[in-house]
């Protein structure tokens, strides 16, 4: 079986807890910044990420091409990108 390694000097509790605050601060920063985009933007996001619907179920459901979904896709990743490291959280 595997040593166990014991660092006294270091509390795993409160490591845990700044890892999950600061995960927690992440995902609101996440948030705050995909409710600036424009609508449109914000749907194709939300379904992509947060709702796991394939491009083809999302075009059906916004009344657009799959290829339009792609296109708006492409283009939100770079808006998001490019807002995410402004904030340097990532």
């Amino acid at each position: 079986s595997p040593e166990k390694i014991w660092f006294p000097s270091v509390d795993f509790d409160v490591i845990e807890a700044e890892t999950t605050v600061l995960r927690r601060l992440q995902y609101e920063k996440v948030d705050s910044i995909v409710e600036q985009l424009p609508e449109k933007d914000k749907k194709i996001i939300l379904g992509i990420y947060f709702e796991g619907l394939s491009m083809t179920e999302l075009a059906h459901r916004m009344g657009i091409s799959r290829q339009a979904v792609s296109q708006h896709h492409t283009r939100c990743k770079k808006k998001l990108r490019y807002l995410l490291l402004e904030t340097k959280l990532f």
